[in-house]
């Protein structure tokens, strides 16, 4: 599924939805280093970690860390 505004791709319809209604609400979070703008602050903090390297969140496992909570998230199942 593709965006006919942006072209960016989607493994199914509902993300695809979620986007699009996404693009339409105003963005009042703007990134100090590039510019970019966000719908919430939380979205601005993990985007922002694209700039600093932040990695805050720890596998207890493995000791790898991801930036976004959900990625190491989708990591644990490494280990079931």
């Amino acid at each position: 599924y593709s965006c006919a505004d942006c072209g960016k791709g989607f493994s199914n319809r509902p993300h695809l939805i979620w986007h699009r209604s996404a693009g339409r609400q105003e963005k009042h979070y703007k990134c100090s280093e590039c510019g970019k703008s966000f719908t919430t602050s939380s979205y601005l903090l993990t985007h922002q970690r694209s700039h600093t390297g932040e990695t805050p969140f720890l596998c207890g496992v493995r000791g790898k860390s991801f930036a976004v909570v959900s990625n190491l998230a989708r990591h644990r199942w490494v280990h079931t």
